[in-house]
């Protein structure tokens, strides 16, 4: 890659959320990157503050464990995605959805890479 040109990376604190009927709400949180961020780019320039939710994509083809981090834009009706957990991360992350935990990444800070 020619040094000239730097790529803008961003890196999230993934906060997540999960409820326990016993002892209430439990937060754990950890830092982590989002792949695939820079498909989206076009639709969405990260802010430090933004919150975006995380989905399982029950139907991706190539990871069956994938969570997406989707936030809803103006102009749409829906949540768009805007990338992905890391896989490292995802399996884990889906365990948590799947029993009924709510997954948030904030974005905490950027930096060239």
């Amino acid at each position: 890659m020619n040094p000239a040109i730097k790529r803008r990376h961003f890196d999230f604190d993934a906060l997540v959320l999960m409820m326990a009927s016993v002892s209430g709400t439990v937060q754990y949180s950890f830092p982590c990157g989002l792949r695939g961020f820079h498909v989206y780019k076009e639709i969405w320039k990260p802010k430090v503050g933004d919150v975006l939710t995380c989905i399982h994509e029950r139907n991706n083809q190539h990871d069956r464990y994938a969570i997406a981090a989707t936030k809803l834009l103006p102009g749409r009706l829906s949540n768009v995605t805007l990338g992905h957990l890391p896989r490292e991360i995802s399996r884990f992350t889906r365990f948590l959805i799947s029993r009924g935990a709510d997954v948030f990444v904030t974005v905490k800070y950027a930096h060239f890479r």
